[in-house]
């Protein structure tokens, strides 16, 4: 069975950026099949088992300390609703 296309990296991106800033798997799909569609890209989401594998295994590794995490939340923010520069 064909696995489908591989993940690009703004998807790879928004995957990890997502478990580090607490978001849920379905947060982060709704995301990128948005996306996904905006672009007539074929949609490629992750499985559950995976995004539980990044959020125990990866997650820990770029993590210094419980700060951080606000840190990734303005990130993720930022990711899906950019800011002017205006409202910086």
């Amino acid at each position: 069975m064909k696995r489908g296309r591989d993940f690009t990296a703004t998807e790879r991106s928004l995957y990890i950026i997502g478990v580090l800033a607490g978001k849920t798997l379905e947060e982060v799909n709704e995301v990128l099949q948005k996306q996904n569609k905006r672009l007539g890209v074929e949609d490629r989401l992750h499985p559950q088992s995976s995004y539980d594998m990044l959020r125990k295994k990866y997650a820990p590794s770029f993590r210094e300390d419980a700060a951080d995490h606000a840190s990734y939340e303005m990130l993720w923010e930022h990711v899906i609703n950019p800011k002017c520069l205006s409202e910086l």
